[in-house]
């Protein structure tokens, strides 16, 4: 062999035999020089000639060897000619020779010879240049060998050591790592001095002497003084990790680490100044020797229970190196090596708090998540291999990051630590900057490949946070970038239940693999697709069990997504419930729940839309448990709850089902909120009714309707009953507003009933029903309490008009008629009084109780119950006329009752009312009952209540058509004593008053006895004019004095107990009436009257308040004084006197009405 230009080249062997060298250097400089063209695999033919010339003269070389290389050297030329990967792994090739060299020294067991060996190895390296491959084999071959070389002569290691260190070149990086190899393969065998010996080196690189600060500070200026303090950390670190695994741990601390931050901080430091470290070698060299100390102690023996004091230190510094990066930029590969660090380092007890991994993972995603995107930052290379370089520092940044994260979940593989870690994660999943995305969504994906690893094949069961992670990561498979898509679908991938080793999984993992290459497509509408498609194949394996969490992270991602991972969202949400809808019963509450709170964010239709369709999917699963949780909503409805009730209606059957749940939800004799105040409306039917004005709203078709629309009018009614007068349920169940300080319930709970019924009405009868209600005033009667009853009346006529009330329904209503409700036995009585006037009431089953109910309700306490019962019975005469002369007892009793029992002037005008209704029908079949209500009806003529009164008119008039012929007599002697009072309110305030009043008389003048008189009366009342009453009254005067003077003198009598009448209309008629039969009269044939007193009155009423009375009071007296009368001083003065009768008339004509 002979060297030329750092290369070896072959001569014939025979030179070695003849003695080319000394034979004592021959052997190990064959030796050397053929391990060193060995190692070169660029060149396998000469590699190959190498081994085989060493397998040829393994006797020459040393005759302890032959049967060892007899064996090994065909081994190491099998591994040479095998597979192409292992012949270019250029680093396990090297290992293998030097072990090989390593088990030729120990078996030829010579120093001389090894010596020799040494002293090759080390000429050799000055015929390679400095970073040649062959020099760095040359370093690591002497430290093989020193390890041998040195076992019996310490002194001599340890010189050699000291020469290795002077005599190297710092400032050159190959014989830096050269020394480093030396070190390291040397503290093998000899730990403790390798370590003394670079101790001394480095105490006697501390001492300067004054004289010495000038070079000094040229070393500092120049490098060399930093480049030797950064070999000998490599070198302490080196030795670490070749130490013996058994002497590691008692000396890594004091001896290795301290000696590492000591030669660290003297490089930044200047006559003993610290200054900052903007060294970017001295980083990397520093977390180099950091990383291989820590995987050194991790390898060595007892790890597990030995504790390493310099761990938070040497966080400190990796994560300092880290922070002082810059953000805008990628250029050094401090990052990611700090970052493996860090992972190494984590592993070395103690263990850290989790609060402590948390910050190190937060400071790591800070620093490189933000970085710009990958095309800006290779935008900064001057090169197109600088912008390579960048953007490999990025994938191996991100790797790094990967890498971490797995080394920290397997130092706490819990699924508490890894839920923790995509916390920490999922902030930037939302980020603004989609290259910032991307990357979280990288990061997320190493997670869960290390999670399955660490945690999944640790505890053999589903992941707990699965609904959390797949709801956090799948909208991101529609992610504009196409990386974010692939990288969000191995995140669903990595989802999938690994405990299930089926065969259908593995074809579902297989599909998955195929949907992610169509993510890879450019158009929205295919990945959308693709997404869609991998939501229905992992759905199937999705546990149901955490649906919610899936739902409640998947919303509120939604509210943070862009547009298209929203939609794709949607279709994630739908395609699970669709999935495992039949699962959800008991999270029915929870998820409509999450949905509602989410609704007011998500207006935007399409979000809106994958709300409502996920409630109605539910719902088709389970609509109970949907109708209950949605019926706990707040009330009055927000728009949300409405249009989540609208989307249950998708379809006319359905729509019924969930009708015929609200109908029993409207039940209130179900209702158990005994809580609720008389004047708070019970929550549960009045959210049912909400409920149901939504459902029937949105029916296309009132026809469904009809079948159940007289139930559901029948429970709306009843709910618009019970909620009148009452206000909303308490805030914690309502929506309220505040006002100064005070918390109001918003809403009409009797309003929003009767928009229900209402809603029922128009759809299920016709828009024309509803309106004409709306025309005639119904709903404002309805709502107020006081007017409740009418527009109950007019809702049941408008009813039965259409055929609504069936003979179930009349059987409800007698329910309401015997309720314990107040308002409800108004309802119903008031209900009832309008069936009675129809023929559907004539069945004897619905009539005979309904007659007993009514008797009862006549003496109800509440005096609009009674007025209504009073009512009902009066229409019966129209509704059931046959089978009133059988009932006639009953309701004769009850009216009679009703109207003449003193209680409240409305009860007593109805039962007046409905009795006249009743005697007219029955006719002379009424019986004696009438002699009882021809006494008393006379005693309201002059009530002070004009209904009253015009009612007790209307039924006296009525008697006269009842009369039998043994009672005219009676009649005639009641009428003679009340037809003052009819003949006065004829000229009655009240219009209606004086008409019925004008009618009565009518009716009642052919009971009058005298033919004359009748004609009169009957003449002046008839017809519908005005009644001319001034010569109604003179008419009657001139016939009474000439028929029966008698009844003139009483109706006199009668008509001046009018005069202190509280109507000053009647008065003055009363006081004219008076007049008029003071001129038809005279002194001699009247002797009853007294005229003083009569003056004396007059006198009085001239004082009166009314104007009108005053004057013709002042009149009358005027004409007495001008008249026979006047001069008469008491009734017997002209006792037998007869004045002439011109002169009477002549006197009073005064008082007739002025003609022009």
């Amino acid at each position: 062999m002979a060297e030329g230009s750092g290369h070896v080249c072959w001569r014939p062997v025979s030179l070695l035999r003849k003695g080319m060298q000394p034979r004592s250097r021959a052997e190990p400089l064959f030796l050397s020089r053929c391990q060193v063209v060995a190692s070169a695999l660029g060149d396998r033919t000469r590699a190959h000639h190498a081994l085989r010339g060493l397998w040829a003269l393994h006797r020459t070389i040393h005759p302890a060897v032959g049967e060892q290389w007899r064996i090994k050297i065909p081994i190491l030329l099998m591994t040479m000619e095998g597979t192409a990967q292992t012949c270019q792994d250029n680093v396990w090739w090297e290992h293998l020779l030097l072990k090989f060299l390593n088990r030729t020294l120990q078996t030829i067991d010579d120093d001389a010879w090894s010596r020799e060996l040494i002293l090759e190895l080390q000429q050799q390296t000055a015929s390679y240049a400095c970073s040649s491959p062959e020099k760095t084999f040359l370093y690591k071959a002497l430290g093989t060998t020193w390890y041998l070389a040195s076992c019996q002569d310490l002194a001599y290691v340890k010189s050699q050591l000291q020469k290795f260190l002077k005599d190297t070149d710092y400032m050159d990086a190959s014989e830096r790592e050269q020394v480093v190899s030396i070190l390291a393969f040397s503290a093998k065998g000899h730990l403790d001095l390798t370590l003394s010996t670079l101790e001394d080196f480095g105490a006697a690189m501390s001492k300067v002497q004054v004289s010495g600060i000038i070079s000094l500070l040229q070393d500092f200026h120049q490098g060399r003084r930093g480049r030797t303090h950064r070999a000998l950390i490599l070198a302490y670190s080196q030795i670490a990790v070749h130490a013996p695994q058994t002497q590691l741990l008692p000396r890594v601390e004091r001896d290795i680490t301290r000696r590492v931050l000591q030669h660290y901080v003297s490089s930044c430091q200047v006559l003993g100044i610290t200054i900052l470290n903007k060294d970017l070698d001295l980083k990397l060299t520093l977390i180099r020797s950091v990383t291989e100390i820590s995987r050194a102690i991790q390898d060595a023996d007892g790890s597990q229970s030995f504790q390493f004091t310099y761990k938070e230190e040497l966080l400190g510094y990796m994560l300092d190196f880290i922070k002082e990066e810059p953000m805008d930029s990628l250029a050094s590969p401090v990052r990611l090596t700090a970052m493996l660090a860090i992972k190494h380092l984590s592993k070395v007890k103690p263990s850290l708090y989790q609060d402590a991994n948390r910050s190190l993972l937060e400071n790591c995603l800070r620093c490189l998540v933000p970085l710009p995107a990958v095309q800006h930052l290779t935008q900064e290379g001057e090169t197109a291999q600088d912008s390579l370089q960048i953007q490999s520092l990025h994938e191996l940044s991100m790797q790094a990051l990967g890498e971490l994260m797995r080394g920290l979940l397997e130092e706490d593989p819990t699924e508490s630590w890894c839920t923790e870690m995509f916390h920490l994660l999922e902030p930037w999943l939302s980020a603004d900057k989609e290259w910032e995305r991307e990357r979280a969504l990288q990061g997320s994906a190493q997670l869960l490949a290390a999670c399955q690893e660490a945690v999944y094949c640790r505890l053999q069961e589903p992941f707990g946070k699965t609904g959390y992670l797949l709801g956090l990561l799948a909208p991101y498979t529609c992610a504009s970038l196409v990386t974010s898509r692939l990288w969000a679908a191995d995140c669903v991938a990595c989802l999938l239940p690994k405990e299930d080793q089926s065969m259908g999984m593995d074809a579902a993992e297989e599909e998955l693999k195929g949907i992610r290459e169509e993510l890879k497509a450019s158009t929205p509408k295919v990945v959308l697709a693709a997404s869609s498609r991998m939501a229905k194949v992992l759905g199937k394996y999705f546990p149901s069990s955490q649906t919610h969490d899936f739902m409640e992270t998947l919303l509120n991602g939604m509210l943070r997504a862009s547009p298209t991972c929203a939609t794709a969202g949607g279709h994630w949400l739908l395609s699970i419930i669709k999935e495992h809808g039949e699962a959800l019963l008991e999270e029915v509450p929870d998820i409509l729940g999450t949905i509602m709170m989410h609704m007011p964010a998500m207006q935007e239709g399409c979000m809106k839309g994958f709300l409502l369709e996920a409630v109605a999917s539910l719902a088709g699963f389970h609509v109970e448990a949907v109708t209950s949780s949605l019926l706990c909503r707040p009330l009055p409805m927000d728009s949300d709850t409405s249009e989540l009730w609208q989307a249950m209606s998708g379809g006319n059957d359905f729509s019924i089902h969930v009708l015929h749940l609200l109908l029993a939800k409207l039940d209130h004799r179900a209702e158990t909120e005994s809580s609720s105040a008389e004047d708070t409306a019970a929550f549960g039917p009045l959210a049912a009714t909400c409920a149901a004005l939504e459902i029937i709203s949105t029916l296309q078709c009132g026809q469904v309707l009809r079948d159940m629309l007289p139930a559901m009018l029948r429970a709306l009614v009843e709910q618009t009953s019970h909620t009148v007068g009452q206000k909303m349920p308490e805030p914690g169940g309502s929506l309220c507003s505040i006002t100064d300080g005070q918390v109001h319930v918003v809403g009409n709970p009797c309003r929003l009933s009767m928009e229900a019924l209402a809603c029922a009405i128009s759809k299920g009868i016709g828009e024309s029903v509803a309106a004409s209600l709306c025309k005639e005033g119904t709903w404002p009667l309805l709502e107020c309490p006081e007017t409740h009853h009418e527009g109950v009346c007019q809702l049941a006529r408008a009813l039965l008009l259409s055929g609504m009330v069936t003979p179930s329904f009349i059987r409800e209503v007698l329910k309401w008629v015997r309720a314990g409700s107040p308002k409800l036995r108004l309802t119903g009585t008031a209900f009832l009084s309008q069936l009675t006037s129809d023929p559907s009431i004539q069945d004897e089953e619905l009539l005979n109780p309904a007659l007993l109910l009514l008797a009862e309700r006549a003496k109800d306490g509440n005096y609009a119950v009674r007025r209504m019962a009073a009512r009902a019975l009066g229409n019966v005469a129209h509704g059931a006329p046959a089978q009133l002369k059988h009932h006639r007892s009953l309701i004769l009793d009850t009216l009679v009752q009703a109207s003449f029992m003193p209680s409240a002037a409305e009860v007593m005008t109805e039962g007046m009312i409905s009795l006249a209704k009743v005697l007219s029908q029955l006719g002379t079949s009424t019986g004696p009952i009438i002699l009882a209500v021809g006494t008393h009806v006379r005693a309201f003529f002059d009530h002070k209540d004009d209904a009253l009164h015009t009612a007790s008119f209307a039924l006296f008039g009525t008697l006269a058509g009842c009369l039998r012929k043994r009672w005219h007599t009676w009649y005639k002697t009641q009428v003679r004593q009340s037809w003052a009072a009819l003949l006065l309110h004829l000229q009655d305030p009240n219009k209606e008053v004086a008409k019925e009043c004008r009618r009565a008389v009518g009716l009642c003048c052919p009971h009058l006895g005298l033919r004359r008189v009748q004609g009169v009366l009957a003449f002046y009342v008839q017809g519908s004019g005005e009644v001319r009453i001034n010569a109604l009254l003179r008419d009657l005067c001139r016939h009474l004095v000439k028929e029966k003077l008698a009844l003139l003198e009483g109706l006199c009598y009668r008509t001046r107990r009018y005069y202190t009448s509280s109507w000053p209309e009647i008065r003055a008629t009363a006081i004219n009436f008076t007049g008029i039969m003071l001129e038809y009269s005279s002194p001699g044939t009247t002797r009853w009257l007294n005229i003083a007193h009569l003056q004396s009155s007059l006198r009085s009423l001239e004082k009166d308040s009314s104007p009108p009375v005053q004057v013709v009071a002042t009149q009358v007296l005027e004409a007495i004084s001008k008249s026979p009368w006047g001069r008469v001083q008491s009734p017997n003065e002209h006792h037998g006197r007869t004045l002439p009768r011109i002169f009477s008339v002549f006197c009073f004509g005064c008082l007739r009405p002025r003609t022009n």
